[in-house]
């Protein structure tokens, strides 16, 4: 079992993280650090959907870090 804050799993999450994955990540902080997401009508929708995803974690981990 792989547990990490409130999320886990039974298999390795390493199998789910691809070089696709590791790139939005890079992408999406690069993202926050500019403050807008630049040509967000253009994205193909699985780079919005992962985006979505990790913005959503994100806000989570911050509004339980703020209490």
């Amino acid at each position: 079992m792989w547990l990490a804050g409130r999320l886990g799993t039974e298999e390795c999450p390493v199998s789910y993280v691809t070089g696709q994955s590791l790139a939005w990540v890079e992408d999406f902080w690069a993202q926050v650090a500019l403050a807008k997401p630049a040509g967000l009508l253009e994205w193909p929708a699985r780079r919005v959907d992962a985006f979505l995803v990790l913005e959503a974690e994100r806000r989570k981990v911050e509004a339980e870090r703020n209490g």
